[in-house]
């Protein structure tokens, strides 16, 4: 497969992402249908043409990539079947788990430097989670068990990703904490929308950030933690 450079993929990755959020604006099912799945599927191409699959410890995140595309497909019939709801929520959760052992093997065997300021944002991701919790707690139903458990692994993601501060480079860091910020974001207003109230432009804001937050977790696994060195600069 010969390869796909970043700039050539960032306006294909923008199209595709722009095409789904017109159908999510519309409230178009069969756009959703076409454009959404193309999202993460995209990546995983993108991935795939630049060797990613090679490089140690990126399957992982591949793999989180695919359950995140089973569950994006779930999630499309989610209005028509509860039941579809569930099924995504437990493929995104393995996903995350997939993300965080990603984030351990990228950064494993170094010692954490001067932390600082990073417990305080560990104590203010946590206080996230928790307020997001707290918020949702009367309005979940039967549903409460199952996103409180996604609740705690999506914040142990971003802690996760926080704790490779000073252990990969500069460039691996931002981007993968920048997906992970983005994907409690997406993730918190989609809880929010969904359970309690409606927000102004809510499917928009819910799918550009979760669009974001993929980009820049694929675009970290061809970026080589321990020097920077990104695959597909040339």
């Amino acid at each position: 497969m010969n390869s796909i450079g970043k700039k050539q993929f960032l306006i294909i990755y923008c199209l595709i992402t722009a095409l789904d959020l017109c159908g999510v604006e519309a409230h178009s099912f069969y756009l959703n249908l076409v454009f959404k799945p193309l999202i993460v599927a995209s990546l995983l191409i993108y991935l795939f043409s630049n060797g990613a699959h090679k490089i140690p410890g990126a399957v992982f995140a591949m793999l989180g990539l695919f359950l995140s595309w089973i569950g994006d497909g779930l999630l499309i019939f989610q209005e028509h079947r509860p039941l579809f709801f569930i099924g995504g929520l437990v493929s995104f959760l393995i996903a995350h788990i997939f993300f965080i052992i990603y984030y351990i093997q990228t950064s494993k065997g170094k010692r954490l430097r001067k932390f600082g300021a990073g417990y305080l944002f560990i104590m203010l991701i946590v206080a996230y989670g928790i307020g997001l919790c707290w918020l949702l707690k009367d309005h979940l139903g039967d549903l409460k068990i199952p996103v409180f458990a996604y609740a705690t692994v999506l914040t142990l993601m971003n802690i996760f990703a926080l704790l490779r501060y000073g252990k990969v480079n500069p460039v691996s860091f931002r981007l993968v904490m920048g997906g992970a910020l983005l994907f409690a974001c997406s993730d918190g207003l989609l809880a929010l929308n969904l359970f309690l109230t409606p927000i102004p432009f809510g499917g928009i804001l819910i799918m550009a950030t979760y669009a974001a937050a993929q980009y820049l977790i694929a675009q970290s696994i061809l970026t080589n933690p321990a020097n920077g060195i990104d695959n597909t600069a040339v």
